[in-house]
Parts: structure tokens; C-alpha cells; sequence
């Protein structure tokens, strides 16, 4: 008889970006209750229940109630407990945080959410922000000097997350690589030369911004590549004995 999964206790986490958003759905108040009541019925119940006020963009170790929920999570192996996962973020730090510290992160109504799929939906919510903010530059270019500092004040700001469309292509660039590296492995003991000659010739070019505008290989940059994808297998041997331990699976 397969043994029954053993259900945890919850540290609840919930986060709105400003006070507007409680207008919107987002209420604390709303999160906070929803967390309440899967707690009761979906684990042993909540030890602790933290809020934020502030966005979820940037270092996530800056928001004083998250860094206290990863805190207590971790000290009394508890699993984090939030109504979506975009409430810890929009930073792929925070993944990398989880799975330093093995947290698991549950999610109201769906339960467990494997890391994976919590890596999907913290890449999903950063891009939708960086999204944002390249309309944002681009409605703004539209406007009168007058207009644009009245209508987007924090525009520098905007056009820096804007940056975060090329971060996410360069890794869907690399992850792409990185399945032609799992399926050539000889790749990996050629020459940096004969490397970026082989990836050019079969037309694996290097997609270096959102507007897909590519570049042919060199020397250099496979020598990155290389090294990225290495570190990339270490980080799955890492994480598939996290998985094995009982943190995220």
C-alpha cells in the first residue's frame, strides 16, 4: 500500500506592490484569508503569516517580511504558502533562494508546485514585468516632454527592467544550446574554434536581444557558452538531490 504523502506545515506569505492594488483583487486581506483557509484543510496548519508592501521586482532579500517567511520556513522546515507564485516575485532570485535553502512553495487550491514549473512561472511573471516596461518606453516616445515626465516619472527605472527581455532570451538561447550539447556531447572537447564553426554552419546563431537580431559565434562567447552549460549540469546534479531529499519534487 503506497504510503500517504505527509502534509506540512505552512509559513503564508502575501504581497501587494501598493496599496491601489487592494482595489484590484489583491487585497492582503484577501490573500491573507484564502492562505488561512487551505492551511487549515490542505496542511497541518499555518505557524506564521508575513506581508509586503512593495513591488516584486528587484532583490527579493529586500523585502523585510519575505526575508523573515524564508527565514522561519527554513529554521522549522516548513513549506511557504502564498495564492500565486508572481507574490514572491518577479525576480529569478527568489528560485534560486528556495532551492538554496530546500523550501518548498505551495500554492493555494493547486498545492505542492515542483521546481520546475515554480521556475516557469517566476520566468513568466519577470517578463510579463519587463513587458510592461518597454510599453511603457514606447507609449511614452509618443508624448510631449511635458507629458512624458508627468505621465511615466519613473521612465529610467522602466527602461532598466526593459533590460530584462534580453536576459530572458539569452536564456532561452542557452537552454536551447544547452539541448544541443545534451544530444552532441563531442561538442564539448572540441576546439572554441571548431565549436563556434559548427554551431554558425548549422545556423545555431547567437540571438543576443529581443529584436532577435543575431550574431555569429566566436571564440569567446562559446567559450562562455561552454562554461555556462557546465555549471548548468552541476546545478541539475544539485538540484535532483534537493528533489531526493524531499524539498521540491
Amino acid at each position: 500500500m503506497p504510503r500517504r504523502p505527509q502534509l506540512p506545515s505552512f509559513v503564508g506569505y502575501s504581497r501587494v506592490s501598493t496599496l491601489q492594488q487592494s482595489y484590484k483583487g489583491l487585497s492582503l486581506d484577501g490573500q491573507q484569508d484564502a492562505i488561512r483557509s487551505y492551511a487549515r484543510v490542505g496542511g497541518k496548519g499555518l505557524i506564521s503569516l508575513h506581508e509586503d508592501i512593495k513591488s516584486g521586482a528587484g532583490n527579493p532579500m529586500l523585502r523585510p517580511d519575505l526575508r523573515d517567511a524564508l527565514k522561519n520556513a527554513e529554521h522549522l522546515k516548513c513549506a511557504i504558502l502564498v495564492t500565486s507564485v508572481c507574490r514572491l516575485g518577479r525576480d529569478l532570485r527568489v528560485y534560486d533562494i528556495l532551492v538554496e535553502r530546500g523550501i518548498p512553495v505551495w500554492v493555494v487550491g493547486e498545492g505542492k508546485i515542483d521546481r520546475s514549473e515554480l521556475k516557469a512561472r517566476l520566468r513568466a511573471a519577470r517578463d510579463w514585468l519587463a513587458r510592461r516596461a518597454l510599453q511603457a518606453i514606447a507609449a511614452n516616445v509618443k508624448k510631449s516632454p511635458a507629458e512624458r515626465k508627468k505621465s511615466v516619472p519613473n521612465l529610467p527605472h522602466a527602461r532598466r527592467r526593459g533590460t530584462l527581455i534580453n536576459a530572458g532570451r539569452a536564456e532561452e538561447r542557452d537552454m536551447k544550446m544547452f539541448g544541443i550539447f545534451d544530444v552532441n556531447p563531442v561538442l564539448l572537447d572540441a576546439s572554441r574554434k571548431d565549436l563556434a564553426q559548427a554551431l554558425n554552419i548549422s545556423g545555431n546563431f547567437n540571438i543576443v536581444d529581443q529584436f532577435d537580431r543575431q550574431e555569429p559565434w566566436t571564440e569567446r562567447s562559446v567559450g562562455r557558452l561552454r562554461q555556462r552549460y557546465r555549471q548548468h549540469l552541476q546545478e541539475q546534479l544539485e538540484l535532483d538531490d534537493w528533489d531526493n531529499a524531499g524539498g521540491f519534487g
